[in-house]
């Protein structure tokens, strides 16, 4: 019985394990610029890290995205980063604090960094502002989506296989066999019991 145990254990510790350890949430990261209300795309990447949770914030624009078949996504609000709220502090001529007042500063360029959760399917993203509705930029994804699950095969995102799912699946057959071959080794030590 207990080489049966050491040699089911055995068994369970040489199943396949993933080729990676650790988090694997991506997020797609879009650099703009904004000139003058032209936008331009400076880069995009993919990177191993949480995005943030969109839906939440407001803006001028609206960002869509768009799968590679042409259906939304998703869609949040993005902030004109050429508008920029702060603080002014009014200062005495004695050097006393006099009072702090609300100002916007309004700038004719601006950078702006887009991060989004990946999906697979993940095709473009549009920017729109969101009064007129009017397509401001397009950038597309599908390429660089593509080409980062051909550089990372091993990733569940990507179409390798779910090693949790494998391993909990090999664990349940694992306790199912050992549970068969307790009772079938009890039922003929008691079978055994009854004969003497």
């Amino acid at each position: 019985m207990k080489k049966i145990i050491t040699l089911l254990m055995l068994a369970f510790l040489l199943l396949p394990r993933p080729a990676f350890a650790g988090d694997l949430t991506k997020t797609i990261i879009v650099s703009l610029n904004i000139k003058n209300n032209t936008f331009a795309e400076i880069s995009k990447e993919i990177v191993y890290a949480h995005p943030p949770d969109l839906g939440f914030q407001q803006g001028h624009f609206s960002a869509r995205l768009i799968s590679t078949g042409g259906s939304l996504l998703g869609e949040f609000g993005v902030w004109d980063p050429r508008v920029q709220v702060g603080d002014d502090i009014v200062m005495y001529e004695n050097g006393t604090l006099g009072r702090i007042s609300g100002k916007v500063v309004r700038a004719d360029e601006a950078g702006l960094s887009i991060a989004m959760p990946f999906s697979r399917d993940t095709g473009s993203l549009e920017i729109r502002d969101r009064e007129t509705g009017i397509k401001m930029i397009s950038v597309e994804l599908g390429a660089l989506v593509s080409g980062f699950c051909d550089a990372h095969k091993d990733d569940p995102d990507c179409g390798a296989p779910n090693y949790a799912v494998v391993v909990i699946a090999a664990a349940i057959i694992a306790a199912i066999v050992i549970i068969a071959i307790v009772l079938g080794l009890a039922l003929k030590s008691q079978r055994r019991g009854k004969k003497k």
